[in-house]
């Protein structure tokens, strides 16, 4: 989350420091406040030390956590430690200190340590400005020694001592380092500079009050209020570095928990830090079940030994095992295990990727692949089978009439209506034949017409009562819709002729809500599905299969109902919408 421009709370901050400002000022003037109380003071200095040695502590946290990285990130980097140490150190002098010598020196040497830790915090960008850095130090500079100069003749302020002209070269060296780096720094980020980028500016105020003002002086409580704003900067600078790592640390929580494969973390003797939600899946934890209270997940495995001892060999371990919950269920899972060093302490990190279903389909891989070998043997039979029929046909039928054809043409006398009649005949056994293999209606008129000419055809050439509910409004599809629907009418009406010995079929294709409805029933012997079904597996039926696989390759879901002489119903129902023609707007 962005500061806003200063950031809010800084805004708020400023604006605050103004008022007291404005306060204090109008306060000197018109009701000649000279001196507040010592206790105040100190009382200040010391929630100042207080809350700087908390800031060192937090600061510390951060850096080993690692964990923040972006618009604060320059809270972990040393020089932050080192200012709020500093303050620290100095307001506790200022409690211990007997006389003001003391703290004249500590408040000199504060502003000119901070000066130079804020100048190495912005070296590099400091560095590539050098010409803005010593123009902008020369400007301060000149501010610095004007207002100096009208408060000391304004306000008759005098120094402690005439002689310590080192502790106001010093000061002066720290103050100009600090306005000029801060001013520089936030020149081109007034939109998104922090509370870190504030402190610059409220120390050099707080130590150059404590510098100009005697003991008990108004000054002196100027200071303190802006001393009191330090504070209250620190506090919110934290709070808003807590609140990005934090936000740090719940992404990545977040996104370990939507991980797929289980994943733990544990120090070296075994005690869990983190588990996500799918180890608790694998392990059947519930959600409340405390951290503390999870088990690690080798806990009296077999192989404990041999993997702490890869562990401590190598670094890491993995490989297939399995692993039991706290009901007794064991998964077979693939465990990747690795130890990390985090700032000198070793820690386990392990994945688990849950193996059971793999396993399974390993152990019947034969099968399937002497299914998958069968049913190949199967179809190249079923298409051999195909071959001898239509050369059965091309011989016996067409071979034979063009022979007699030929032997006719060779005679002094042909008889030419045996030539005629034999001409039919071949002309009729071709047409069936081509029809066959790929009827020309259904590439000309679409599958309404395709499956009306094929009830046509079985009324023809068998004694069926067909009842035919074949929509007509149904439009041009794929190719591979069409022609794999008819392919399972006709498939359904061969086995019809074969087996079932039913005197009336019922044939209904429509569309249903962006669905191919199909469906064939017949009133015959029926059949055991399981036991048909079986066969077909062993390759001693294949016309079941047929209609399956051409089902299977229209993303078609098909059902099959029968049983002993309840007759058998065979049911299509495959979607349209990705598969309607994709030429049907072309010739339009």
């Amino acid at each position: 989350m962005k500061t806003m421009s200063i950031g809010k709370s800084a805004q708020y901050i400023a604006f605050a420091l103004f008022i007291t400002l404005l306060t204090s000022f109008t306060g000197v003037i018109y009701f000649d406040l000279i001196a507040i109380d010592g206790s105040y003071f100190s009382g200040v200095k010391l929630i100042a030390a207080v809350v700087c040695m908390a800031a060192v502590l937090y600061w510390n946290f951060v850096r080993q956590s690692n964990n923040e990285e972006h618009q604060y990130g320059e809270f972990r980097r040393w020089q932050v430690a080192s200012i709020f140490g500093l303050h620290a150190f100095a307001n506790l002098i200022y409690l211990v200190a007997s006389d003001s010598l003391p703290m004249y020196w500590v408040s000199a040497l504060t502003l000119f340590v901070s000066g130079g830790i804020f100048f190495s915090l912005y070296q590099d960008f400091i560095t590539k400005r050098l010409a803005d850095f010593l123009l902008m130090s020369g400007i301060v500079a000149i501010f610095y020694l004007l207002i100096s100069y009208s408060l000391y003749g304004n306000l008759n302020i005098t120094p402690l001592t005439t002689g310590h002209v080192a502790a106001k070269i010093f000061a002066f060296i720290g103050t100009v380092l600090l306005l000029a780096t801060s001013i520089l720094w936030i020149q081109p980020k007034l939109s998104t500079f922090s509370e870190l980028e504030l402190l610059p500016v409220l120390i050099l105020v707080m130590g150059y009050f404590e510098l100009m003002g005697r003991e008990l002086h108004w000054l002196w409580w100027m200071s303190a209020a802006v001393q009191l704003l330090f504070v209250i900067t620190t506090i919110i600078l934290i709070v808003k570095v807590n609140q990005h790592a934090s936000m740090d640390w719940g992404m990545l929580a977040a996104g370990l928990d939507n991980a797929r494969h289980a994943y733990f973390c544990s120090d070296m003797d075994g005690n869990i830090h983190f588990v996500n939600k799918a180890y608790k899946s694998l392990f059947d934890i519930s959600s409340e079940h405390p951290i503390y209270k999870i088990k690690y997940p080798f806990y009296a495995h077999p192989l404990l030994d041999s993997i702490s001892a890869e562990l401590q060999k190598k670094q890491s371990w993995e490989g297939e095992t399995v692993l039991i919950n706290k009901d007794g269920k064991v998964t077979s899972v693939y465990a990747h295990v690795i130890v990390s060093d985090f700032h000198g302490k070793k820690v386990q990190q392990g994945w688990f990727e849950d193996i059971h279903e793999k396993k399974a389909f390993r152990a019947k891989e034969n099968e399937i692949s002497q299914k998958l070998e069968q049913l190949s043997l199967n179809l190249l039979e079923k298409q051999e089978e195909e071959r001898s029929y239509f050369a059965k046909e091309l011989h016996d039928e067409i071979g034979q009439g063009l022979t007699l054809l030929k032997i006719q043409m060779q005679l002094p006398e042909p008889d030419n209506k045996l030539i005629l009649s034999v001409l039919s005949e071949m002309i009729d056994k071709v047409r069936n034949l081509s029809l066959n293999l790929r009827p020309a209606i259904l590439d000309d008129m679409g599958l309404s017409a395709a499956l009306g000419w094929l009830v046509d055809r079985q009324k023809q050439f068998s004694k069926l009562n067909i009842s035919s509910a074949v929509s007509a409004d149904i439009p041009r599809l794929n190719d591979k819709l069409e022609i794999s629907v008819f392919r399972i009418a006709q498939e359904a009406f061969t086995n019809i002729h074969k087996y079932s010995h039913a005197t009336h079929v019922n044939v209904r294709c429509e569309i249903e809500n962006d669905y191919l409805v199909f469906s064939i029933a017949d009133d015959g012997i029926g059949f055991d599905i399981d036991t048909k079904i079986s066969r077909a597996n062993k390759g001693q039926s294949l016309g079941l299969l047929s209609i399956k696989e051409r089902a299977y390759l229209i993303n078609g879901v098909v059902d099959i109902q029968s049983s002993p002489e309840q007759g058998t119903q065979i049911s299509l129902k495959a979607p349209i919408e990705q598969l309607r023609r994709e030429n049907s707007e072309l010739n339009s």
